[in-house]
């Protein structure tokens, strides 16, 4: 069964039925593209979405509920247009070895607060 996804280029959004290869492709190797992040309906190993502004980013959350992002600089953008092409096709992540973990950049448990929050609602 395919995955169904999201992408946002420069806030446009796109829904499954409207992403191409062509498009991802044109929206990443465009200079004045800002950023694009495809999201897909359920994770991917765990991966929430991939984006890309100055860099090209992907969150993890386990099923602990602990999150994990990581960070990689791209030296141009023909060299990330296989990491989404196949994140869209294959459901396969980027491999993340030499990417630099910045997961303590962000709030500590932030997440974590967030879906037992929404865990609770579910509940109730």
């Amino acid at each position: 069964m395919a995955t169904n996804f999201t992408l946002t280029i420069d806030g446009k959004i796109y829904n499954s039925d409207d992403i191409t290869s062509e498009l991802i492709t044109s929206s990443l190797v465009k200079k004045e593209t800002e950023f694009v992040i495809l999201e897909p309906e359920k994770p991917i190993h765990d991966s929430l979405y991939l984006q890309y502004a100055a860099a090209v980013e992907i969150r993890f959350l386990s099923p602990a509920g602990e999150m994990s992002h990581y960070s990689y600089i791209p030296d141009s953008g023909e060299e990330i247009v296989p990491m989404f092409l196949n994140y869209f096709t294959k459901n396969e992540i980027p491999d993340i070895q030499g990417w630099q973990d910045i997961t303590s950049s962000f709030r500590p448990h932030l997440l974590k607060r967030i879906m037992n929050r929404f865990k609770k609602r579910e509940n109730e």
